[in-house]
């Protein structure tokens, strides 16, 4: 399942396949900005999937347990599932877990706007 243009999905749901898809070199590598092993370069030309599981699995991996230790963050994630492009859904998905909004939107740049702004266009909405 590939990501529509601007379709946002569930970054959560993506974690059940990761290590179906990712194949990052083995050995140790300096941490980068999202606590992962950063000399990963997660598969871009393999489409948005590959690249997502692949960022949560390494580059992302320390955000992304972040926001899997915390109810409210994975509530969001959960909430932005559901919402597609709406963004009045997704604004309501914050305003519904105020203290998950942080750890989420981290882990959204890390991934979206870091690790795979080609494989996932349309989808990095950081300035």
């Amino acid at each position: 399942m590939e990501y529509a243009l601007g379709m946002r999905r569930s970054l959560l749901l993506c974690a059940s396949l990761l290590a179906a898809s990712c194949n990052w070199p083995a050995g140790t590598s300096s941490t980068g900005s999202g606590g992962g092993d950063a000399g990963v370069q997660c598969p871009e030309t393999e489409g948005c999937s590959a690249c997502v599981q692949c960022a949560l699995a390494s580059p992302c991996q320390a955000l992304y347990q972040v926001c899997m230790a915390s109810l409210a963050c994975k509530a969001i994630d959960e909430c932005f599932a559901g919402c597609g492009v709406d963004k009045a859904c997704q604004q309501a998905c914050y305003a519904a877990q105020p203290s998950g909004a942080q750890a989420y939107d981290a882990l959204l740049t890390c991934v979206e706007c870091d690790e795979c702004p080609s494989a996932c266009p349309g989808l990095c909405t950081s300035p």
